[in-house]
């Protein structure tokens, strides 16, 4: 499902194989090979893709067909008080490291959706 989802949004933005492979600063043969789903990348690439589609880890791995989270979603989930006192943890994280928490949660949740299959 990757691979497939990786082209199509490549192709959604009319990128060629050597567009994305800068973005990622791979090779596009690397590139080439994901498509074609002979290689698979690790997951800093995957974070990079999703954030330079602007889609979820989810939505590229092919875990959900919802490409991100809906506002309401987020409004009830930030109820929850872990989630809550989490939020205000970050608020206080200096802007020039905010990035390095935020490939932390992406990891862990990576982590989390492999355990669960």
């Amino acid at each position: 499902m990757f691979h497939q989802r990786m082209r199509e949004l490549r192709n959604e933005r009319n990128l060629r194989l050597k567009d994305l492979a800068e973005v990622l600063g791979v090779t596009t043969s690397s590139v080439g090979m994901y498509e074609n789903n002979k290689r698979y990348p690790d997951i800093m690439a995957i974070v990079k893709l999703a954030e330079f589609f602007d889609v979820s880890v989810d939505y590229l791995l092919g875990h959900t067909d919802i490409r991100e989270i809906v506002d309401q979603q987020i409004e009830e989930y930030v109820e929850t008080p872990d989630v809550a006192e989490l939020l205000e943890l970050i608020k206080q994280i200096p802007e020039d490291k905010i990035h390095l928490v935020k490939e932390f949660l992406h990891c862990m949740a990576s982590q989390n959706m492999s355990q669960n299959e």
